[in-house]
This record gives C-alpha cells, structure tokens and sequence, in this order.
C-alpha cells in the first residue's frame, strides 16, 4: 500500500534508481575488511567474505528524499522466493559517491571505480 503511494507519486523507476547505485561497494571498516555488496542489472549480491558471494533478484527499489537526504529502499528476493529489504542513504557525489545503510549510518560504504565483467567475482 505505501509502495504504490510513493511510487505513484512521481518518483524515480526501479530501473534508474538501480542505475544511480550500480556498481560494486566496500567500506575501510575492518570488521567489513573481506566484505562487499553490488548492484549489476536487476541482481544485488552480497560478498560474505573470501570467494563466496549470494545472488538476490530486486523487484522494486523506493526513493524517498527528507530534509535533503535520499533513502532508498530495496526490495528482492532469493532464488527460493523469501523477500527481503534494504533500507539506505544515498549520497551522490559524482565518483565519490557514498552509502550509509539504515542500521549502521556510522559505516560508510563508496563504490569501486573499477566494475566487474561477467559473472560475480
């Protein structure tokens, strides 16, 4: 319900939204050292340390923008349908670019100005 009324009222696509965060994001946060999270077409994955990575399908994603701030929240799914949600703040800032998630503002996330070809890692 609160979906379709932020989605109707003007707001960016799923589609752009995603283009705005694509790319592959760490942070120098040691207890994240091995870590990192990445949007690539309509997939997040989400480094869980060495080589091994999960791949989730997002369905929707919401910006909702208060006292100058981006929130975005993402929705997908895994390969056995549970859903999930990633809340976010977003700061463009041309290749700086930065991410704070919800629950954790004091962890700073940037993208890697390096993208990755074909298949995750």
């Amino acid at each position: 319900c609160i979906l379709l009324a932020v989605s109707g009222c003007g707001s960016k696509s799923t589609e752009t939204l995603l283009s705005e965060l694509k790319g592959v994001w760490k942070t120098t946060a040691p207890q994240y050292a091995d870590r990192f999270w990445e949007i690539r077409g309509n997939e997040i994955i989400f480094g869980t340390g060495g080589e091994s990575f999960t791949s989730h399908t997002v369905f929707s994603v919401v910006e909702v923008v208060r006292d100058g701030k981006s929130l975005y929240t993402i929705f997908y799914s895994n390969p056995e349908g549970q859903e999930y949600r990633l809340s976010l703040y977003y700061k463009p800032r041309g290749d700086e670019a930065a991410v704070r998630f919800k629950n954790q503002q004091q962890i700073e996330w940037t993208r890697e100005k390096r993208e990755y070809i074909g298949s995750a890692r």
